[in-house]
């Protein structure tokens, strides 16, 4: 009978192990950022364990499907034909792996303390642009100076995230930004993606209404991208 397997492996190796996988009988091979996803036998889940060189583990997936809150993730469980896979007498080990999404108070906070920040980055610009004589109150110059704080955030909250999963102010609240789906630091795109919607959503103030009325806490730039700010 066949199954359904997901073989993760670090980030940028999905080919190559969808590769490997494909070599030794697996059908249904889908990669997907941190691992691949495949069919087969359990005879094939073992030779997977024993012969591909890539991936950490081997996970046998015996249910699976979309969920809100904790009421959806039990219904889902108890739908499983657990009878199948062990007889009643037989114990179970539950690893519970979860995240704690971040309050939008303190990601409001964290926000803020950020800006603050990055003004700071691009103060040396206008400092040179005051000993060059021009004048702070023009319009033009005003125009300048924000496009220069725009450019210097965009910078920071992108390279940061990307590089450290968090910025200096996430540092201090002891906050992450993770992918939702792999729970790993976010990719470069989607490091990318934050920054943008979130110089929109600070532009606009949509951010914030949006987290108000979401019932995960999500803002615009964690729904865009798929990914979500935790403690840790």
């Amino acid at each position: 009978m066949s199954e359904r397997f997901f073989a993760s492996c670090p980030r940028g190796l999905e080919a190559p192990l969808g590769s490997e996988l494909a070599a030794i009988g697996a059908t249904d091979v889908a990669a997907t950022e941190g691992g691949v996803a495949f069919a087969g036998d359990l005879g094939l889940a073992y030779r997977a364990n024993l012969e591909t060189r890539i991936a950490s583990r081997v996970l046998w997936r015996v249910g699976g499907g979309a969920y809100r809150d904790e009421r959806d993730l039990y219904e889902l469980v108890r739908s499983i034909d657990w009878a199948r896979h062990f007889a009643p007498t037989r114990t179970l080990r539950v690893d519970e792996m979860s995240t704690k999404r971040a309050s939008v108070f303190r990601r409001v906070c964290c926000a803020l303390i950020d800006l603050v920040f990055c003004v700071l980055l691009s103060s040396p610009i206008a400092l040179a642009m005051q000993l060059t004589g021009s004048n702070l109150e023009d319009t033009r110059v005003i125009a300048v100076l924000a496009g220069s704080v725009i450019a210097v955030t965009f910078i920071y909250l992108t390279l940061m995230t990307a590089l450290t999963g968090r910025t200096w102010a996430m540092r201090l609240l002891s906050l992450r930004v993770i992918d939702t789906k792999t729970g790993l630091i976010p990719t470069g795109g989607q490091s990318i993606g934050r920054s943008i919607f979130y110089l929109i959503s600070l532009a606009t103030g949509v951010g914030i209404l949006f987290a108000l009325l979401s019932r995960e806490g999500h803002t615009v730039h964690d729904r865009f991208t798929r990914t979500a700010v935790i403690t840790t």
